[in-house]
């Protein structure tokens, strides 16, 4: 099952604040347990669950307490510019201002502990990243 996370921001029509925005972190907290929730369901029901979607190590703990299986936590971190790029190319809601992007960047750019979670992407093509990521699952690399 492929659970899009952005999708969950989506489904907030009155009140919608930025994700990226200090005041958010309500907002961002309420669509990850519903994300979570989601994904945590299928998971039960037996589907292997991949939720695709900006999801910080801080929101771990949130996915962990609904999952009947492990979760392996896989972050992929382009370049700077190449985030930039595919951010302003994105359907709606397109991020047309650095700022944001930029910001998001900067959250995930140490992850610590999450660190060996990261695929540096910038210089991949989609089948190099995807291998990446398969050899990391098949290895217990992003095993949380």
């Amino acid at each position: 099952m492929l659970v899009d996370g952005d999708a969950f921001f989506q489904f907030v029509k009155s009140g919608w604040i930025p994700p990226w925005e200090p005041e958010s972190s309500r907002q961002n907290e309420t669509v990850i347990d519903a994300l979570g929730a989601a994904a945590g369901a299928y998971a039960r029901g037996g589907y292997l669950v991949i939720v695709d979607g900006i999801v910080g190590p801080w929101f771990l703990d949130r996915f962990r307490g609904v999952f009947a299986a492990p979760i392996h936590y896989v972050v992929i971190r382009p370049s700077r510019e190449a985030a930039f790029a595919r951010g302003t190319a994105r359907p709606e809601p397109n991020m047309n201002d650095p700022i944001p992007i930029s910001k998001m960047y900067d959250e995930f750019a140490a992850l610590g502990v999450y660190e060996r979670h990261v695929v540096n992407n910038s210089m991949h093509t989609e089948g190099d990243t995807l291998a990446a990521v398969i050899d990391g699952l098949c290895d217990n690399r992003f095993r949380v």
